[in-house]
């Protein structure tokens, strides 16, 4: 029987790599690595439960790489079924190994996309990687444990996002003080403003009740669901709101909220209010009221980058309209933009989010 060995380039996007080994099934991997990209040389082997073999190259000396290509070329034989991955690496790795295997045909070379998409160079046909949300965030060296999926929200929950969302327009001013102040204090259990708007938090019931006065009526209400405080809480409404939008995109394949990255000694790292499961990447979604600073733009764009590779899309959608400064600056890191003030006479928020992704799924981001 025929021996299968993968040959794959390393670099920087180390998705491509992993999804290339397991379409080639092989006996042997052979990761040809930098001592820049050694890292994720390791951490990509520590995902498969195939042989590997790292083998370090120099990463633009033509000759050097060569040299070393003609050395891997010496244990290749008629027999053997090869097939190398040209995704990431360097340029000049990709056009030697290309330049010295491309006539031979018991070799196939191929080319992951951002779509994860396998590109075959032979025979321009191409199928669909196999996408694992949990070891891409292991392969990019951000395990993510620590998350809320959508299907822990219960009908209680649900039912409680109209109700809160009511509030804030009854008395927005005294309703963002009134969260802030808890947000900002976890401890605290009540709050009076001098409006007479107050806010209790019943620990043993698990309840919180709030009374809002504007300059002709007031409205009090007794807050109750499993996730109560998370969702009154730090924007939680909202977050959940948008979720169960997203939850109607065919697309999906699963949501996670409040999604906490660690650090090496397990401190917080950075929240990403939601990320999608959407069959061949991820999508980053962030959720604002208002947008306070448009440096927060250019720090989402940053954690999309690190958490989820240069495929993963990303989308900031926020309650009130984005100025045109903060649209240019999502348009310049690549991040969609959509306001939940969006609703029309014909289609509602969720038929034009939806479209709008449907829309830019596909397109290849720029790297």
């Amino acid at each position: 029987m025929a021996t299968k060995l993968h040959i794959s380039l390393v670099g920087g996007q180390t998705a491509p790599v992993y999804q290339g080994i397991i379409y080639a099934n092989p006996d042997k991997v052979i990761l040809i690595h930098s001592s820049d990209t050694l890292e994720q040389a390791i951490r990509i082997k520590s995902e498969i439960a195939f042989a590997v073999d790292l083998q370090e190259f120099d990463p633009v000396d033509i000759n050097k790489i060569f040299q070393k290509i003609d050395t891997i070329s010496q244990h290749v034989d008629v027999k053997t079924e090869l097939s190398i991955n040209l995704s990431s690496g360097t340029k000049p790795w990709a056009l030697a190994f290309y330049s010295k295997f491309v006539g031979k045909d018991n070799v196939a070379l191929f080319y992951v996309d951002q779509n994860a998409r396998i590109w075959d160079f032979k025979t321009l046909k191409s199928v669909n990687a196999i996408f694992d949300i949990d070891a891409q965030f292991r392969l990019y060296g951000n395990p993510l444990n620590n998350y809320k999926r959508l299907a822990d929200y219960t009908d209680e929950d649900f039912k409680i996002l109209p109700i809160v969302e009511e509030l804030r327009s009854f008395n927005f001013s005294d309703f963002n003080k009134l969260v802030t102040e808890f947000e900002e204090k976890p401890n605290i259990v009540n709050l009076k403003l001098n409006s007479g708007s107050y806010l209790v938090w019943h620990k043993q019931e698990r309840e919180f009740e709030i009374s809002l006065v504007n300059k002709s009526n007031v409205k009090t209400k007794q807050l109750s669901s499993p996730h109560i405080r998370n969702i009154l809480l730090n924007s939680g409404w909202m977050e959940l709101k948008v979720a169960n939008i997203l939850s109607k995109w065919n697309k999906i394949n699963e949501i996670r909220l409040n999604c906490v990255f660690p650090t090496k000694d397990n401190s917080p790292k950075n929240e990403i209010d939601i990320i999608a499961d959407i069959g061949s990447k991820l999508l980053f979604v962030e959720c604002k009221t208002h947008l306070k600073r448009e440096t927060d733009i250019d720090k989402f764009a940053s954690a999309v980058r690190n958490y989820g590779g240069m495929a993963s899309k990303a989308i900031l959608i926020t309650q009130q309209s984005l100025n045109q400064k903060a649209i240019e600056k999502c348009s310049d890191n690549g991040i969609m933009y959509f306001s939940l003030d969006s609703d029309s006479v014909y289609f509602s928020n969720q038929d034009l989010l939806i479209s709008l992704l449907e829309t830019q799924l596909l397109n290849i981001n720029p790297r």
